[in-house]
């Protein structure tokens, strides 16, 4: 009998909106940038955004911190992404940003 293979299923590469793929992302900044991202967003600092955006994946841009004690972020933010910050602070380039960076509406 042969062994079971302990393969993972290949990552689908993900894109930005201009078609080129996104950068890998340090482990720093794969623990940082969602902080970073939301902190962006309530400051309107598109700039900064746009910058971490182009190496985030999807999931998250779209995470929000948990409402658990020790989990990344503030009581504040429990459950809340950077479109929501974005949203509240009425910055439409801010929200339009995240769209097309595929935040989620929902």
């Amino acid at each position: 009998m042969g062994a079971a293979c302990s393969c993972a299923a290949p990552v689908e590469p993900e894109f930005n909106p201009d078609g080129e793929p996104k950068p890998l992302q340090t482990p720093e900044q794969a623990k940082d940038d969602p902080v970073e991202l939301r902190r962006a967003a309530r400051e309107q600092d598109i700039e900064h955004m746009e910058e971490i955006l182009q190496r985030m994946p999807v999931r998250q841009i779209n995470s929000s911190p948990g409402l658990l004690a020790g989990t990344e972020g503030t009581p504040e933010e429990a459950g809340n992404t950077a479109l929501h910050f974005s949203v509240t602070a009425g910055d439409v380039k801010a929200v339009r940003k995240l769209l097309k960076y595929k935040a989620s509406a929902r």
